[in-house]
């Protein structure tokens, strides 16, 4: 898959709420028989990217929460800025 795009954005309070009253916490690393739940922090942020789909050559994009630790990871991967006031 190539990947293009990237960037994160900071959860503000009422979605951090929302997304906790819901129990979604960070997946990173999810493995369905070793790691079915991920790391299982709170999360803070949401990283995006697109990404080209098969041979139609559709473009689509995805968003997932991460907390902290594994935004800061991606950010440093993807060499993208971290939100400010982070």
């Amino acid at each position: 898959m190539s990947s293009f795009n990237h960037r994160i954005a900071r959860l503000n309070g009422i979605d951090r709420g929302w997304r906790g009253a819901f129990g979604e916490t960070c997946r990173h690393g999810r493995n369905r028989k070793r790691n079915p739940d991920g790391c299982g922090k709170p999360v803070e942020f949401v990283v995006m990217y697109d990404y080209v789909t098969g041979r139609a050559g559709r473009v689509t994009d995805s968003q997932r929460g991460k907390c902290r630790e594994h935004a800061e990871q991606f950010a440093k991967k993807h060499d993208c800025p971290m939100p400010a006031g982070t």
